[in-house]
């Protein structure tokens, strides 16, 4: 990520001209081994490349609010502990006003422990889309399908609804499916 960081400040001008309004800033290191080599952001942070992060991070957020775009960073925790750049988003709270917005299914558990098909969309180098980086199942191809019709299309429908009903088998990553277990186990004993 170190080679495109300067790119960050381009994505709240997509998200407008594409008509998205939340912008989820994310990186693989927290699923795959941290040893990215040099494109790794978080191996060996020094102030001065710190105040960078900082500096296009507060770019990227003045022009979300300039724009009416949600901003979150799931990797905002690993930088506030160098440096206090961006309070943590209460994604539970971002979720619930998603789901108010979009009309979904009333009295949800809204205890689930992954929100990706309700608030972002991951395109891989190859245009097909994903709800995040680590699903099987792709929903669509930005090269071939209009945004919209990926984002309700019936793929991305299907995502909530095994999400909702627990049988995420054979659509996300095995290590999701290990997650949910977990889940299901912790809630079994409240």
């Amino acid at each position: 990520m170190k080679s495109n960081l300067e790119q960050l400040i381009l994505y709240p001008d997509f998200c407008k001209k594409y008509g998205i309004n939340h912008l989820d800033i994310s990186f693989l290191a927290d699923v795959y081994p941290p040893s990215l080599g040099e494109e790794n952001i978080f191996v060996d942070l020094d102030e001065e490349f710190l105040r960078y992060i900082k500096n296009i991070l507060l770019n990227v957020e003045a022009k979300c609010k300039e724009y009416g775009i949600r901003l979150y960073c799931n990797f905002n925790t690993t930088l506030k502990e160098k440096d206090n750049i961006l309070d943590k988003v209460d994604l539970r709270k971002i979720y619930n006003q998603i789901v108010k917005e979009d009309n979904l299914k009333e009295n949800i558990d809204y205890n689930f422990y992954c929100y990706y098909p309700w608030t972002s969309l991951f395109i891989k180098c190859n245009g097909l889309v994903v709800p995040t980086g680590d699903c099987i199942i792709p929903v669509g191809n930005i090269l071939e399908d209009d945004f919209f019709d990926i984002w309700n299309g019936p793929y991305m429908q299907i995502y909530r609804y095994k999400l909702i009903n627990s049988d995420i088998s054979n659509w996300c990553a095995y290590h999701c499916q290990q997650k949910l277990k977990v889940c299901k186990k912790l809630v079994s004993i409240k």
